[in-house]
């Protein structure tokens, strides 16, 4: 069995591991420091589960190689990619701050129209790039 990873804990010998920031269905995501140059990074491990399902694995890689081939504003930037101890891969980002709009509008309450079309603006020129890139986001 996998364990999380803690603050303090070294990742390949150069990411310093800050705080866990959040899981999601496949995966957790920890804010890490390098500990080589002090760039603050984002770095997400796939979960011991979803290593067992067939292809996972695979796609976890390509979207991280995917991502490295978009350069734009408006989609995280991938450093590295790499495999844990126990055989978890990881892959390195860049570490954004800000609030989840999901959460954003649980604690004030719905956006403004001109707010939603803002920030559905800025999802389609990141999409756009993505295609311009030759990925297609599923």
């Amino acid at each position: 069995m996998s364990i999380a990873l803690q603050a303090g804990d070294l990742v390949d010998q150069k990411y310093k591991i800050v705080r866990f920031i959040g899981k999601g269905a496949w995966a957790s995501v920890y804010e890490g420091i390098n500990a080589r140059i002090g760039r603050r990074v984002a770095i997400k491990v796939l979960s011991e589960e979803a290593i067992q399902k067939p292809g996972v694995m695979d796609r976890f890689e390509r979207e991280a190689q995917a991502a490295t081939r978009i350069d734009s504003p408006h989609v995280v930037h991938v450093f590295d990619l790499g495999v844990l101890g126990d055989g978890r891969p990881y892959i390195v980002m860049e570490l954004l701050e800000g609030e989840n709009l999901g959460h954003q509008i649980q604690t004030r309450g719905s956006v403004s129209e001109a707010r939603a079309i803002f920030y559905t603006i800025q999802a389609l020129r990141g999409l756009a790039e993505a295609h311009a890139a030759g990925v297609t986001h599923r």
